[in-house]
């Protein structure tokens, strides 16, 4: 059961989180065309050890977009480091997916020490070129049908044997973007190079990938080439761009491991 959705008052803007849980602060940024609801899986099976936190980022869910026009993956970092202080989330460690990697990434850039550990899932290092043009195409289905785009993002994020009901809640979460939220985030997305955010960083790194991923390859990983030394890559069989919601099991184990590793190192 998904925990009640609250908000806060950012540069007078409402920015809406989900929380669960008590002890060491795990925090989930999702990806384009979702929000916090896609973490449901996560906080049945880690609330139960950590404090887990899923925001709604600007623009998604019930948070409104972010003042700029053009922002860039700093204005989306600067907005969720006014969460995390607010909430007092100490040495949190972060899980972000296609967008929300991005913003992962550039808010541990910017926190300078204060993130423990960085799990990535479904990100590559650049989404120009064919991803850029399919993120453009899927904003212009937005504006002409939401309906329609809902359903053409499900075909293309999901294994073609997800579950009724994982299609359902990949349709319902898509058909709430709106124009100005998801145009805002396709210009951040397509204008960041994530390997330049990773390269100053030192602190344990995880990367996930759904093996029937067809947006996000597993093969992607071999682009990042700012990764730390010793980072891992894991393959969630069974799923595709959403790993997190098509094999919740599989990709729970990946990331219990990980985190495991990263107390012992933190």
């Amino acid at each position: 059961m998904l925990p009640k959705i609250s908000i806060l008052s950012v540069d007078d803007r409402p920015l809406a989180w989900r929380e669960a849980g008590q002890g060491r602060p795990l925090v989930f940024l999702h990806d384009i065309g979702a929000d916090s609801r896609s973490w449901e899986a996560q906080f049945a099976a880690f609330a139960e050890d950590h404090r887990v936190v899923a925001w709604d980022c600007p623009g998604f869910g019930a948070s409104a977009p972010l003042r700029a026009t053009s922002p860039a993956a700093s204005d989306y970092a600067e907005a969720f480091s006014q969460l995390t202080t607010a909430l007092g989330l100490r040495r949190p460690i972060l899980v972000g997916a296609g967008l929300g990697a991005l913003v992962a990434a550039a808010a541990t850039a910017r926190q300078d020490g204060e993130v423990a550990a960085l799990a990535l899932a479904s990100v590559q290092a650049r989404f120009g070129g064919t991803e850029a043009a399919r993120y453009l195409s899927w904003l212009q289905d937005l504006v002409k049908d939401a309906v329609a785009f809902s359903r053409s993002f499900a075909d293309a994020a999901l294994a073609p044997h997800s579950a009724a009901g994982v299609r359902a809640a990949a349709e319902r979460m898509a058909g709430t973007m709106t124009p100005v939220g998801m145009g805002r985030a396709c210009q951040m997305m397509i204008a960041t190079d994530l390997n330049e955010l990773l390269k100053p960083l030192q602190l344990p790194m995880l990367l996930i990938y759904g093996d029937l991923d067809e947006i996000t390859p597993p093969e992607a990983a071999a682009q990042m080439d700012g990764l730390v030394r010793g980072t891992v890559t894991e393959i969630v069989e069974h799923a595709a761009h959403l790993p997190q919601l098509e094999a919740p099991a599989n990709f729970n184990r990946a990331l219990r491991a990980f985190l495991r590793v990263a107390r012992m190192r933190s």
